[in-house]
């Protein structure tokens, strides 16, 4: 029996609430939803040590910030939670559809005799990435503000320790999502690889070379469904928080007085926003490039168009597979409102700018009522003491 590349992340994923799956006598069956609960228990206690730690240095928070800006920070914090409980329950409601997911996923396995050496590859990619997830995380939100005396006090630490949870649980789903497409992408190089050559006296490797490309099709499907809302909600997070992280990075650009501390701070931003911008654009990327592989497979069979094979079975049965496959494109959609291509890390850039420049005008019309106040006073006074 071959290693399965998803056996790491898949057991990260039971491990964290995001699937509730088990392997029995070589296939996956749904198993009982305990961590799922246990998921569910762990984010409520976390986000009720949170609001604690939060109330606890409120006056703290408010005089560092201001309240706006905070009001912006735990809005942020609150679509994290929100994100975690998504996929959660997401795993609790697709239960079935994973189930298939990860049967189909690892029959295509089983049966591929091209990329025996590539899926080891990935076994390890895979594992080293869910180690260099958690080492990432916790060493950016808890290790450097520490040592940097960004943070000072055990409260604080404790509140990026909490966040750094939330995100190294978000992550493994990423890392889940990018497993799957990188098999379905490995298939598809196969597909189209073998087509190219086959020619009409190799019916058989015709037909099964058709049936893999079906049943990755079907995956590809499974995929949608399994994936496509925490996709979705992913985008609309990283919209806002790219606009408040780029905005308190704007806020100290602009302070008058920049200290070693407000350049550590702008780096600590970056640091943050930047491997959380990477992931998902990586992520979007994959899956545009797996739909463009499942497109190149189907069109590699256009070679049977030759003279010589018009009238041969295998030329009619192409023709058939043509028919079906080349008039509709291959596409991760988000149920059917979007495809989920580089189109959305297009639109998530523009809304982070657009609502920048809205952020941006707000606080320097704040500033002209700050100052115009500041003014009329003091002719006021002027006034008064005449």
């Amino acid at each position: 029996m071959e290693e399965d590349p998803l056996k790491t992340i898949v057991r990260m994923s039971n491990l964290v609430g995001h699937i509730s799956v088990r392997l029995k006598h070589e296939r996956y069956i749904a198993s009982n939803r305990r961590a799922l609960v246990a998921n569910i228990v762990t984010l409520l206690v976390l986000q009720m040590m949170f609001e604690y730690n939060t109330y606890t240095s409120w006056n703290q928070i408010v005089t560092a910030y201001g309240l706006w800006m905070v009001t912006l920070i735990q809005l942020d914090v609150y679509l994290t939670f929100g994100l975690n409980y998504l996929m959660v329950l997401n795993g609790a409601v697709q239960s079935k559809n994973f189930v298939k997911l990860l049967n189909r996923m690892r029959r295509i396995i089983q049966k591929s005799h091209f990329a025996k050496t590539r899926y080891k590859r990935l076994w390890r990619i895979t594992s080293a990435a869910t180690l260099l997830n958690v080492v990432l995380n916790f060493g950016i939100h808890c290790a450097y503000p520490w040592f940097s005396n960004l943070i000072t006090t055990k409260d604080e630490l404790i509140r990026e320790i909490l966040l750094s949870f939330l995100v190294t649980f978000g992550d493994t789903f990423y890392i889940f999502f990018n497993a799957v497409l990188t098999v379905l992408q490995i298939e598809f190089i196969y597909i189209k690889t073998y087509l190219v050559d086959t020619n009409a006296n190799q019916l058989e490797q015709a037909k099964l070379l058709r049936r893999t490309y079906n049943d990755a099709v079907l995956v590809m499907n499974l995929v949608t469904k399994c994936f496509a809302l925490p996709i979705v909600y992913s985008a609309l997070l990283l919209s806002f928080e790219g606009t408040v992280q780029l905005f308190q990075f704007f806020l100290l650009l602009r302070s008058e007085h920049k200290s070693r501390h407000d350049l550590k701070e702008m780096l600590y931003y970056l640091l943050w926003f930047v491997p959380y911008l990477v992931k998902f654009f990586v992520t979007i990327n994959m899956a545009n490039s797996t739909s463009e592989k499942a497109n190149e497979a189907a069109l590699s069979t256009r070679h049977f168009d030759d003279y010589s094979m018009k009238n041969t079975k295998l030329a009619k049965q192409i023709n058939k597979f043509l028919l079906k496959n080349l008039h509709q494109k291959k596409k991760f959609s988000a149920f059917g409102f979007f495809n989920i291509d580089n189109s959305v890390i297009y639109t998530v850039f523009s809304s982070i700018i657009t609502y920048l420049v809205i952020l941006i005008q707000f606080k320097q019309l704040e500033n002209d009522l700050t100052h115009g106040n500041s003014g009329n006073e003091t002719i006021s006074a002027a006034g008064g003491s005449t």
